[in-house]
């Protein structure tokens, strides 16, 4: 893969809903752990795990808790595998994803089985490195028949080796509804000492109403 160093470097510190399409090194890993909270007092917390046991094999999991503003409390915990879709000889990498998950909603429980197609890419634009990436996955429900798609942009620009900005689109649909957020982050370093370590900063709105602003804090490290 043809990436400026610091592009790469970044790309590997990021979680797959940023940068899907990248997988770990064999023996790497990468772990998350955010928070977000709404307007209303929604909290969700979600921890996120990737490690590398081929140079073409990652595996991954994730799990997440919602509690309503109202007390009710949701979650869901999925694990997964990616590998790369096609040989990768040029600056454009893909790689696809298969999982299963449950979802639980008091006491509904729901599985569900994942698949997902990603791409990415490094750039250089005027001496600034980046990159740009575009995940999609449909998630399908077991018991309903039922099935959520996804589709996530992010375009990053590495400002310093301790300072990036990100915007990012989420969109989601299903057969009775449809939404779109917009989320502009910064991830920094904050220990000079500690460069495994980062924090995301930032906010999502949804496109159409924006009184509706989450702020969202992460901590990354990679190992």
């Amino acid at each position: 893969m043809r990436f400026a160093l610091a592009s790469v470097l970044f790309l590997l510190s990021c979680p797959a809903a940023f940068a899907g399409a990248w997988l770990r090194e064999r023996g790497a890993g990468f772990t998350s752990s955010t928070a977000t909270v709404s307007q209303s007092r929604d909290l969700a917390q979600t921890t996120y795990l990737e490690f590398g046991v081929r140079d073409d094999l990652t595996l991954g999991a994730e799990l997440g808790f919602d509690t309503a503003a109202s007390g009710l409390q949701s979650g869901s915990a999925s694990f997964f595998v990616r590998r790369p879709l096609v040989e990768q000889r040029r600056s454009n990498v893909w790689a696809y994803k298969l999982g299963m998950g449950v979802d639980w909603n008091g006491d509904l429980i729901l599985p569900n089985i994942q698949a997902g197609i990603s791409w990415g890419r490094g750039y250089r634009l005027s001496g600034i490195d980046g990159w740009m990436a575009i995940d999609t996955s449909v998630v399908w429900d077991v018991y309903k028949s039922e099935h959520l798609a996804k589709m996530d942009g992010t375009v990053g620009v590495n400002f310093t080796p301790r300072l990036t900005g990100m915007f990012q689109i989420f969109h989601s649909g299903s057969a009775d509804a449809d939404a779109t957020y917009f989320a502009p982050s910064i991830v920094f370093r904050p220990l000079k000492s500690r460069p495994r370590i980062r924090l995301q900063v930032g906010a999502e709105t949804l496109i159409g109403d924006p009184t509706s602003v989450t702020a969202k804090f992460s901590l990354w490290r990679n190992f």
